[in-house]
């Protein structure tokens, strides 16, 4: 998204400041979160009917080759090989480009750049009466750069009410980014603990909560750096080269995966 508000502005500042005049204006739509009965699996459940018995689930692509007259030959760790004449590569930037790296070594190179970040995420639930209602008004927040590994925190049954029983709210505090890369080494206990202290100093929650999980996502987020819609542009002249073959994914513009779903969001 940052990409795109760049290329279409100039620069983010001036992209946020278009943004304000039309907030102003009553010209913007407010952001829309969505989810599934069941939470975000369902989409990959119905994809999996869809496609049945044609899931190969548990191999790891090691290498590319082929392509041009012939077809594309995808290896698996365990020896496996498949033939395709048209392939579609839906990877993180990385595993895509240590596969390919034996194909087209310059398009390997050029997704290799395409730097991620690892988060850690705690759910913590507690009783609706444990937030004080009058402090807190919103979703969520974000934590001041610096002062801690803590990125900020959602309530999540504030977005999706079912996302917890009836009397119940589930916050999800997130922490690493660029700069705690090591938060998603630490131990669960550590992580959990972290969570319900800045849940309590930030909102004020009182007592122990009822429920807690912690979950990681390893080089998950992509960091759309400087220069990165010009990588874009030569990753997508290398594409060019191999007719039949693709790239998705969250590693190109679009991190959320219903931003993906729309045109051209999970493309390069």
């Amino acid at each position: 998204a940052a990409v795109e508000l760049e290329r279409e502005h100039g620069s983010l500042l001036r992209a946020m400041g278009a943004k304000r005049k039309a907030r102003a204006k009553g010209e913007q739509k407010p952001p829309v979160a969505c989810s599934f009965e069941g939470g975000m699996q369902r989409s990959v459940d119905v994809l999996r009917a869809c496609v049945a018995a044609r899931v190969k689930s548990g191999q790891r692509v090691t290498s590319v080759a082929g392509g041009g007259a012939s077809a594309y030959r995808v290896r698996t760790a365990s020896g496996e090989e498949y033939r395709a004449r048209t392939l579609c590569l839906a990877l993180p930037a990385a595993a895509a480009a240590h596969a390919l790296q034996g194909f087209d070594a310059e398009l390997a190179a050029e997704l290799q750049g395409i730097e991620a970040v690892s988060v850690a995420c705690t759910y913590v639930g507690f009783d609706a009466s444990a937030l004080d209602a009058a402090r807190f008004e919103g979703f969520g927040f974000l934590a001041p750069q610096g002062v801690s590994p803590v990125l900020g925190a959602i309530d999540c049954t504030a977005l999706f009410a079912d996302h917890a029983p009836p009397g119940k709210r589930l916050f999800r505090v997130m922490s690493g980014g660029f700069a705690h890369p090591s938060e998603v080494e630490r131990d669960d206990a550590a992580l959990q603990e972290q969570g319900c202290a800045t849940l309590r100093r930030a909102l004020g929650v009182r007592g122990d909560p009822d429920f807690v999980h912690t979950t990681r996502a390893r080089d998950a987020i992509a960091q759309p750096n400087r220069g990165h819609a010009r990588r874009l542009e030569r990753i997508r002249a290398r594409l060019a080269r191999h007719a039949g073959l693709s790239l998705r994914g969250a590693s190109y513009r679009r991190v959320a995966l219903p931003a993906q779903w729309m045109r051209g969001g999970s493309t390069p």
